[in-house]
């Protein structure tokens, strides 16, 4: 839980993909009863919820390009290599996967349609603009890993330096963005829409539950962190919790962020 935290709150610069700088700080948080401790989050970028059209363009992609790869470099996993000098050398480990391998589980169609009133929930375009829902904690890192690599092949084609890779929030970072207390609201809305905060990011304690990349239970490494009340919360003021990255449910979402090049 936050106990207190400190930060500059006046910020309100965008980058060009439309995302909100948050400025980092350090913060109180309480880890048990009569335990705490200083958490510091540098400063980073947040998007607002993700939507139906931005995942639909990833899941149209992957579908309609089976024999392209999705590639991206572990850094949870290392190599280790001997050189002629005998000094131990660490790479980092490459992973690619092709796209009609993760098709399958990018979204799940089932949960989408089962939002009461809302038939063809991600399919049809009147909700366009509504949070994604479906979605794995995998499916999640997907979209962010793909998203990076589609902008900046349009930065290489202009001659442009490559931009921070998208990624999930931490906790920690998900915690530092301000919310705003607001009464329960039993159906989803447009991510643009609801309870915005002094920065203009909307819904972080709203609409939908989001993935972040945290596994705070030790005893749960496959869990990861679910943060912020959703549509399904009822009078509930929990604010975590831990979810199989497996499990797509129709009440979580996501949105990325991206670190600050000034850091």
């Amino acid at each position: 839980s936050l106990s207190s935290f400190s930060q500059n709150l006046k910020s309100k610069a965008q980058d060009p993909s439309g995302m909100i700088l948050i400025s980092g700080g350090i913060y109180i948080m309480e880890v048990e009863p009569g335990y705490s401790k200083d958490v510091k989050v540098d400063d980073f970028w947040i998007s607002n919820e993700i939507s139906n059209k931005e995942f639909r363009k990833f899941y149209e992609d992957i579908i309609n390009n089976p024999n392209d790869t999705i590639t991206w470099v572990d850094l949870s996993k290392m190599e280790t290599n001997r050189s002629t000098s005998d000094k131990e050398i660490i790479k980092p480990v490459v992973v690619k996967k092709s796209y009609k391998d993760i098709s399958p589980k990018i979204i799940d169609l089932t949960v989408c349609n089962s939002i009461p009133d809302k038939e063809n929930y991600f399919t049809d375009s009147k909700y366009d603009n509504y949070p994604v829902i479906g979605v794995t904690w995998e499916s999640a890192r997907y979209y962010c890993i793909w998203r990076t690599n589609e902008e900046n092949k349009k930065l290489k084609g202009q001659d442009k330096a490559f931009q921070m890779d998208y990624r999930l929030p931490t906790s920690h970072e998900w915690i530092a963005v301000p919310s705003v207390n607001v009464d329960y609201l039993p159906e989803l809305h447009e991510v643009l829409k609801g309870d915005k905060n002094e920065l203009g990011v909307f819904n972080m304690n709203s609409n939908v539950a989001e993935w972040t990349s945290t596994s705070s239970d030790n005893d749960k490494p496959e869990s990861k962190d679910v943060m912020g009340r959703s549509w399904r919360s009822g009078s509930r003021r929990q604010i975590s919790e831990q979810v199989p990255a497996e499990k797509a449910t129709d009440y979580i979402g996501f949105r990325i962020v991206k670190s600050s090049a000034n850091k």
